[in-house]
């Protein structure tokens, strides 16, 4: 082996330490998907957790609680987060600046 000028040995692949099986690792991929949209576009997020699966990541969606069927028709665990979308989407009226603050202080 060469010493280099300032007297460290260099550093190649064979000066490395051998990997045992008690030092091999092996790697798993979690991922977490998260909306708070309507299905429109919770839709485009299964394609990507479905994917994801299949490349051998754990994923987890969190969506509005409204959306558990679809999440299930795909097999991906929901987690439910925040209110339900589809009383904003189809209700009778469209919230009012007076309503504001009441969903500000909503918690998820």
């Amino acid at each position: 082996m060469m010493a280099r000028a300032c007297g460290k040995t260099r550093v190649v692949p064979q000066n490395g330490q051998p990997r045992t099986e008690s030092t091999k690792r092996e790697s798993r991929n979690a991922c977490v998907v998260l909306t708070c949209d309507s299905r429109g576009g919770v839709e485009p997020l299964l394609g990507l957790a479905v994917r994801l699966r299949a490349l051998g990541s754990e994923v987890r969606v969190c969506a509005p609680p409204d959306c558990a069927e679809r999440v299930a028709e795909v097999g991906v665990p929901l987690v439910p987060a925040g209110p339900p979308v589809r009383p904003l989407v189809h209700g009778a009226t469209p919230p009012s600046a007076a309503d504001l603050p009441r969903w500000r202080g909503r918690s998820a």
